[in-house]
């Protein structure tokens, strides 16, 4: 679908910086068309426009992005919540598009292309070259993007404060050299999936951009010890670090960020099979304002890693622990004990807990909204019942698998969990019509209920559920 010829007019005479009056364009039925003309100052007359055209952009062919490009010249952000949702033009944004944008728009200070795949290292070249004052650039999934491109943005854009750069996968080290000398006010920088970069990456980058704040770096395997050495010595002021599925980080590393970073408040650490509870006690030492830790599939941690997190790091508020199988009954009871403004906890498939860890736990965060016991089949009505009696609060509980739990515990969430939003209770073999019906008059929030192979429910079922609420049964 296209256009039609009145609506490209109408485009056009929004585009031109001649015209006192703008014309919005809307979609209504299969084509788009002009329905508001209204005399307003030049200074808002692009805010108005970009209210509608990022609801029809994904029409946009490349002679209208041309057009947009010249009535933005004071334009700061481009990205997919304004002007233009660059992701889904129908042209799918290539390095012609790009150039066009950067050709005009000189004030640009935010620019995401994400996923768009025809964006090479000359798209960038514009980049770098026509937009000084850039100070936010997303790249993510550009899969064509090499060292060069980042070259030529990082010598011409020095007020750079964000780069997002995942999956760009043939970004190698030189790439990471070229950002750290030319972007010295660099804050966060994500380089997830980027395979070639090593340790020389963040040498480069601690030593150039100490003021660095955050920093992703999911499933970069080449990463160790050696380069969390050089943050832990350069960064002070690091406060989330994302090393997930880093798998040569080891305890040793961890010890040197928390020496170094103490205001970090976000680490994850998931799939980091090499850490154990020493790696733990060192982060809980040195970072005692952690809000959120991630932990899942760290397969060595024990309880008394958790105890030495509960005793170090009492401001935890989300902690995502699912698939650590040797945590107990202990463990729990001692985030329970030290850990009072738990919001988020997430246990799947941690297949020793039973009813009295998660006592424990409900008794001692009663701000929990978000609570994951997935296949956590140990846990009984009583469990549960704890955890309604205790913890008003909850929003979210996924007791997916727990094949003890029966209409008691639907009850017991019905009496005590009046802002259930959310309830997976699917393979619960033993709820039945009754046990909804507790959930459905109590808990008049519910938005979302899984209830998928629970074998005793019946139709009938969906209609105790309040209106507006999605179920899903098989």
């Amino acid at each position: 679908m296209r256009l039609n010829e009145k609506g490209r007019q109408s485009l056009r005479t929004a585009s031109s910086p001649q015209h006192d009056a703008v014309t919005t364009v809307r979609r209504t039925g299969s084509s788009a068309h002009a329905v508001k003309r209204s005399m307003i100052s030049s200074k808002h007359k692009l805010i108005w426009a970009m209210r509608s055209f990022h609801e029809w952009c994904h029409l946009l062919q490349l002679n209208d992005l041309v057009s947009l490009s010249y009535c933005g010249r004071d334009l700061k952000v481009i990205s997919e919540q304004s002007f233009l949702r660059v992701r889904k033009v129908k042209y799918k944004l290539s390095n012609i598009g790009l150039a066009f944008i950067c050709k005009t728009c000189l004030q640009l200070q935010s620019l995401s292309v994400d996923k768009c795949q025809k964006v090479t290292d000359q798209g960038l070249a514009f980049v770098g070259k026509r937009c000084p004052n850039l100070q936010s650039l997303d790249v993510k999934f550009c899969s064509e993007l090499t060292d060069k491109g980042i070259e030529v943005v990082a010598k011409g854009c020095h007020m750079l404060k964000s780069i997002n750069v995942a999956m760009c996968m043939k970004l190698t080290d030189k790439a990471l050299e070229y950002v750290a000398h030319g972007c010295p006010q660099l804050l966060t920088l994500d380089v997830t999936w980027c395979e070639k970069l090593t340790d020389r990456s963040l040498d480069f980058v601690s030593e150039e951009c100490p003021q660095l704040r955050s920093l992703i770096m999911f499933d970069c395997r080449a990463i160790t010890d050696a380069g969390l050495q050089y943050l832990g010595d350069r960064c002070q002021h690091l406060q989330s670090l994302i090393v997930a599925s880093c798998v040569r980080v080891t305890d040793w590393g961890l010890a040197s960020v928390a020496k170094g970073c103490s205001q970090l408040k976000n680490l994850n650490l998931e799939n980091c099979w090499n850490i154990t509870d020493k790696g733990l006690e060192h982060v809980a030492k040195g970072c005692p304002g952690l809000q959120e830790l991630n932990i899942e599939q760290c397969i060595l941690l024990t309880d008394e890693g958790l105890e030495f997190i509960s005793q170090g790091c009492t401001h935890l508020q989300i902690l995502k622990a699912s698939y650590c199988e040797q945590f107990t009954d202990e463990g729990l009871a001692s985030i329970g004990g030290g850990c009072p403004q738990l919001r988020s906890l997430s246990l799947a498939c941690c297949k020793e807990l039973t009813d009295d860890g998660v006592a424990d736990l409900a008794d001692g965060c009663p701000n929990l909204e978000y609570l994951d016991l997935e296949n956590c089949r140990m846990i009984s009505d009583r469990g549960i019942q704890s955890v309604a009696n205790g913890c008003s609060q909850l929003r979210n509980l996924n007791v997916e698998r727990c094949n003890q739990l029966t209409d008691k515990s639907l009850e017991s969430l019905g009496k005590g969990c009046s802002k259930l939003e959310k309830l997976v209770a699917s393979w619960c073999d033993e709820l039945t019509d009754k046990g909804l019906r507790y959930v459905a008059k109590g808990c008049p929030q519910l938005k979302y209920l899984s209830v998928q192979c629970c074998r005793k429910l019946t139709g009938k079922c969906l209609k105790f559920v309040v209106k507006g609420c999605c179920v899903v049964m098989d």
